[in-house]
């Protein structure tokens, strides 16, 4: 959930590059979403693959939103919410909906088999604060009525079905609307985390038999798997951005090769000692981690990314060439800086906060010089 670049693409790779329509993998609309109405009204969902378009029919790979998968009896086991980061809080009411839908028909509290494991995949620093949303909206519920007192019993249950997967997948949208054709990147890795081993590890079993590469976090927090991803993100997605535009509003679309140039390694080194200071403030770091080991273990896993494209590099290029860049942080963008700047304000690490801070100015900056 959704037909989004993202979710395109772990479809596509969980399905053997969209050959496997056997129905064990599938698309579920987001409820309300416009988006998924016109892609379910146009029947068709398109892929690009070697430059060819390929228009795969909806009929075997396409479900309703999950409170009319509910009564359809056809929920999945696990599902992997692939929105922007910006529309999780809306994903997160549907799923208190859900929740109310299976409290009515009574089916909420017999070991909860009703309730799918939910990961959220999203890029960005939120995993923390989207639970605690969730925990906040089921209380409404509760308040309300819609929902009897979960605690101190049934809310950790329900609780230990949201989990996150951190993921390198990268694919990119070309045009909009019903006629959008997708590009999956190569199948990149996918990390899940969460504290709820038995369904961590059921989800695990269930997606590793796609080709899509998935790796199981055990004790990891998901907020110590989203910084070290964060690392990686910052640099290929934020910095990348702020390379392929000069001075005078130019852009060229750069490879890790390129944003790794000689010249942008001490910003490149200054961005993760900011980071692993901030990381250590919030626990999701140890406190003895040596940001110079970091920085030596980053620089060698680009090594097998040199010729790689970051997704919002892909994206800048897409809207460049349409006319319509960004004037405002894109929202991968914001949900990585944005809670990162918060725990810096919150922990009063100044420095790295005005470094932060200068990189969003910067980006902004570069933006505004892009014709269009």
């Amino acid at each position: 959930m959704p037909s989004g670049a993202l979710g395109v693409a772990q479809f596509y790779w969980l399905t053997d590059q969209a050959k496997d329509f056997s129905g064990h993998v599938f698309f579920m609309e987001r409820k309300d979403s416009r988006s998924a109405a016109q892609v379910r009204d146009e029947g068709k969902l398109y892929l690009r693959e070697n430059e060819i378009d390929r228009g795969i029919d909806l009929d075997r790979i396409w479900r309703p939103n999950l409170a009319q998968c509910l009564k359809e009896g056809k929920l999945p086991e696990v599902i992997l919410i692939a929105t922007n980061p910006d529309q999780l809080l809306s994903v997160i009411r549907e799923i208190v909906e859900f929740i109310e839908a299976l409290y009515e028909d009574d089916r909420l509290f017999v070991n909860h088999p009703d309730m799918p494991k939910i990961f959220l995949c999203s890029n960005g620093i939120y995993f923390q604060r989207i639970r605690a949303v969730f925990i906040e909206t089921l209380e409404e519920s509760i308040l309300y009525g819609r929902l009897p007192d979960l605690w101190p019993e049934t809310m950790p249950k329900i609780i230990g079905r949201l989990l996150r997967g951190v993921t390198i997948q990268s694919s990119i949208r070309i045009g909009g609307g019903s006629k959008a054709v997708y590009r999956p990147g190569p199948p990149g890795l996918t990390q899940l985390a969460g504290t709820a081993d038995a369904h961590r590890l059921r989800a695990f079993e269930i997606l590793r038999e796609g080709q899509a590469p998935y790796e199981e976090c055990g004790f990891d927090t998901p907020t110590h798997v989203e910084f070290k991803k964060a690392l990686i993100n910052l640099i290929g997605n934020f910095l990348g951005m702020i390379y392929c535009i000069d001075d005078e509003g130019t852009f060229e679309a750069l490879r890790m090769r390129d944003i790794y140039r000689e010249e942008n390694l001490f910003e490149i080194r200054t961005l993760i000692f900011s980071v692993v200071e901030i990381g250590k403030a919030v626990k999701a770091f140890q406190r003895d981690l040596d940001p110079e080991d970091v920085f030596e273990q980053i620089n060698k896993k680009t090594l097998a990314y040199l010729d790689h494209k970051s997704s919002s590099v892909q994206l800048l290029e897409h809207l460049v060439k349409s006319g319509k860049p960004p004037r405002e942080s894109t929202p991968t963008e914001y949900w990585l800086l944005n809670p990162l700047q918060q725990y810096a304000r919150a922990g009063g690490l100044t420095e790295a906060l005005a470094f932060l801070n200068s990189l969003e100015q910067r980006l902004l900056e570069k933006f505004s010089k892009l014709p269009g």
